[in-house]
Order: structure tokens, then sequence, then C-alpha cells
């Protein structure tokens, strides 16, 4: 094996990141482009990384450029003992991705040897050398990496044959059953993250896994149970498994997985945790079924839940469910399903949410007027804003009201004001709004306007009869 001039430093920067990537939450696409970024450079030249307290040289270089990008490998070399990687230009893709995964593995003590462990799974053109004092190098802090690989994850990625993985997975089925019967769920959510890592590493190495990769899958789904689900879903607040993690469980099972965290959202009664388990299910943006159920629970808070939640991940498709869940009997869960329509913001949910503006509470009357304001302008429903002010009996906000209607430029906005200023409306508002009205209208429409003041001028209030006269006169000299 001859070694290249090359500094290697491509090399170790790629293989830098796809081994932190692994350790993270990358996307697919990005773990894709980081493997083929690997196995470009590692076909170039065979390269010797070195490992001397903290850096890395290559090929004898040493490499003081990019030191930062390097980083990850650096660590993960000193956090496994490791001396020195040999990197032939022959090692495969599944060899490449397979030592990235073993160095984004959290070290598990003195007797996981890393460069044992690379031979008994297939390893051939990839050579790991372990320091001496590898004990006392891991004895330090530091040994352990938050959302590192587990070892599982390299031997499943080593299974050669479907029937390799299979026997492989049957060891997992078997270990998780037990864990869950003893109602260790740390456990059971480490081993179906094992089989999510293994499918997506699958995933990575193209058509030629996909066999593999059904393994896996089907494994998955096969333990991934309502109750073991259920089980995951008490570890959102562990501090023994990283949050992430248990969303990336959870995630993977869809629907299902989202439901667990709903299940528990109705059963919890404390705020702080209700709110972690509604971020929860909002970030996974899962289990919208489930929600358009709940819509017709019994219990309120279960619908202002479900409102809520499908409010804030803007789920289009249950517009026309919480149009009609605006006629709910309760107040809060209206109040919910005005918030969350506006959340939605797509025409649909705007159209649904000017019902909010003819509801027999104030409240939701007057969130349903301000979310409109914001989503609207101008081009706010006339018929609906004076729906709204007949209903009010806040002088305030009736002049709110009537100001969205003058500036109104829907072409419904001067007949509803007429009607407004009728006698059949005249009921619903006091003096000194029955002015306001008749101003705006003579402002916008004067002919429009007199019929009205006339009228007017025979209110039972003496300031209405008198701004009646003094609007008429006015517009008799204005026509003179």
């Amino acid at each position: 094996m001859g070694l290249s001039t090359t500094d290697g430093s491509e090399l170790a920067i790629a293989l830098a990141t796809l081994v932190r990537q692994l350790s993270g939450k990358a996307d697919q696409d990005a773990l894709r482009e980081a493997l083929v970024r690997v196995c470009e450079t590692a076909t170039q030249s065979d390269v010797v990384f070195a490992e001397s307290a903290g850096s890395i040289c290559a090929n004898d270089q040493a490499m003081t450029a990019n030191t930062a990008l390097i980083q990850p490998l650096a660590e993960a070399m000193l956090r496994h003992g490791v001396s020195s990687i040999t990197v032939e230009s022959l090692a495969a893709p599944k060899e490449l991705l397979l030592v990235a995964n073993l160095l984004s593995e959290a070290s598990t003590g003195p007797d996981a040897r890393i460069d044992l462990r690379a031979h008994e799974l297939g390893c051939w053109h990839v050579v790991f050398k372990v320091h001496s004092e590898r004990t006392a190098v891991l004895s330090g802090e530091g040994a352990h990496t938050e959302g590192a690989v587990r070892p599982n994850v390299s031997a499943a990625l080593a299974c050669s044959t479907v029937d390799d993985a299979y026997a492989f997975a049957d060891g997992i089925v078997e270990q998780l059953q037990s864990h869950a019967h003893h109602g260790d769920a740390v456990k059971v959510a480490q081993l179906l993250l094992d089989l999510l890592r293994a499918e997506r590493d699958c995933a990575l190495l193209g058509e030629a896994s996909d066999d593999l990769r059904a393994v896996w899958s089907a494994s998955f789904e096969q333990l991934a149970s309502n109750a073991t689900l259920s089980l995951i879903a008490k570890l959102l607040q562990s501090t023994e498994i990283a949050r992430d993690e248990v969303l990336e469980v959870l995630q993977r099972a869809g629907d299902a997985g989202a439901g667990a965290l709903i299940a528990r959202l109705i059963a919890e009664t404390g705020r702080r945790e209700r709110r972690i388990l509604f971020d929860a299910i909002v970030e996974m943006q899962r289990g919208t079924p489930l929600l358009l159920r709940s819509l017709s629970h019994p219990t309120w808070y279960v619908v202002r839940n479900a409102a809520s939640l499908l409010g804030a991940m803007k789920a289009v498709d249950a517009v026309q469910a919480l149009g009609i869940v605006l006629g709910h009997p309760d107040e809060r869960v209206r109040l919910a399903v005005t918030t969350a329509l506006a959340r939605i913001a797509s025409p649909a949910a705007t159209a649904a949410l000017n019902g909010a503006l003819r509801d027999r509470s104030a409240a939701v009357r007057h969130r349903g007027f301000r979310h409109l304001q914001k989503l609207k302008g101008n081009d706010i429903n006339a018929c609906a804003v004076g729906d709204a002010m007949e209903l009010e009996r806040n002088a305030d906000t009736q002049r709110e009201l009537l100001a969205a209607l003058v500036s109104s430029t829907s072409p419904e906005a001067i007949p509803r004001l007429v009607m407004l200023c009728s006698p059949s409306a005249r009921a619903a508002f006091s003096g000194t709004m029955r002015m306001e009205l008749l101003d705006a209208l003579t402002q916008l429409r004067p002919k429009a306007a007199m019929p009205f003041l006339r009228m007017a001028t025979e209110d039972r209030d003496q300031t209405v009869r008198a701004r009646a006269v003094e609007l008429i006169n006015r517009q008799v000299l204005a026509t003179a």
C-alpha cells in the first residue's frame, strides 16, 4: 500500500462532517451528501490519520488549516483512544459509513476496542490502531457524547445478508420486549432508535441495501405498538435520553407516535407539562386525523386543545371542521377555534373566521375582529363587521367596527352602512352612535343619507335631531 503526498485534509473534513452529522439530527439529504463526499475523497489515495494531543496529522503532515472543521474527527479519535486510522483508496462506501458510525458511537469503556470491532464488522480497507494507554484516555470527562450512535447500529450495518439482518433483528426484538415488560422506557426508546439509525444508514447506501433496509423498517413497525409508544412518550422530559431522540422515534411512528403524545396531553394536569407536550406535537406535525376526531369529544378542554394544535400546525385540511366547531357551546373552545383559524390563515380559514364576528360572546367577536384586521386590512368583510356592530354593546368597540366598515373596500360596505342607519337597526345603538353612523353615511354617500337624515329629525333623542338638522342644512348649502 503506497501513501500519497496529498495532505488528506479534504478527506479529514468530509469524514469529520459525516461523524458530526451521524451524531446529530441531520436530514437524509445532508447525510447522503456527506457520505458521497467521503467516498469521493477516499478514492483519491490512501491516507493515514494520526491523533496526538487532540490534533490530527495526515500522512505525517500536520493539518493546521480548517481545524474547527476537523475537530469532530479529532474528538472521536480521542474518545475511542485511536492513535491512527488508515483509509485505503479501495474502501467501499459501506465500509466508510461503518467507520463513521463507529467513530460516532459513545465510548462504552476500555474493553470496547474499536479496532477489534471494526475487524469483526468487516472493515477490511480501513484500519484502526489504538493507544496502549487507552484505559486512561477513556477515564476522563467527555467519554460519552450526547446523541452518539450506539453499537447496535454499526452491528446492524455490518449485516451482509437478509438472513443475518433478521437474526440480528430478532435479538433486538427479544431485548425490547424484556425491557418493555420491566417498564424500562429509556432502553426501549434506545433500541427503537437503533432500528431507525440502521434503516437510515441502509438508505444512504442506495438500492443495493434496500432489502436490508426493509428488515429494519419492518422490525420497527412491529415493535412500535401503541403500548410501546405510550411508554416512550413519558420520556419527553427525561434527563436520561435526549428530547430530540424521543421525538425522532415518535416521528418515525407517524400518527401513532403523535397519538401517544396527544393521549398524554389529554391526561396531563400540570400547565408546564401540557405546554411541553403541546410544543412537541406541533414540532412533529403529525396526528391530524386524531385531532380532527377530538374536535367532537364531549370534554371541552379536549376540543380546545385539539383546535389549538391544529391551528399551531397550520392544518389547512382542518378548516371545515374548525368552522363547525365555531358553534361549540363553550366560549373557551370558540376562542381557541378563532385563533386557530387565524393561524392557518388560508382563504377558507379567513372566510370561516367571519363567523366569529357574529358570535354571541363579545370576547369571541373581539378576538375575531382583531385577527381579521391583521389578515384582511381594508378588505375585511363588511357584512360581518355590520353584524358585529349590531351585536356589540361597548361604544368604543362599536366605533372601531364603524371605522373598519368605513375604510372597507368591500362593495357591501355602503349597503351595510345604509342598513345600520335604518329605523330597523335603531334599537341596537345609543343616540351618540346613531349620530356617528349618520355622519359616516353622509360623508360617503350624501344622497343616500338624506332620507335617513330626514327621519332622524324625528328621533327620540334631541341631540340626534339637532345633528340631523345640521347635516341637512349643510347638504342644502353644499348643493346651492
